[in-house]
């Protein structure tokens, strides 16, 4: 993710690019359609393309896990 207030890639990007993206989300060839917060915990990201939605816990350098449709 891209902070606009520093012009910089987020900690949680670049940790999560030092420790390798997983192979469901490098390889996917559709773009994300929906993204959305858990306005309970605003650190859970869902974000959702044509063929799968994924949960970002952003207090993890992790995706949570896919669900493919």
């Amino acid at each position: 993710m891209f902070k606009p207030s520093s012009g910089k890639l987020t900690n949680w990007s670049r940790q999560a690019s030092e420790h390798g993206l997983p192979k469901q989300w490098t390889e996917r060839r559709s773009k994300v359609i929906n993204i959305q917060f858990d306005p309970s915990c605003h650190e859970l990201m869902m974000l959702q393309d044509h063929s799968m939605f994924t949960i970002l816990d952003l207090r993890e350098v992790a995706f949570t896990f896919y669900i493919h449709f």
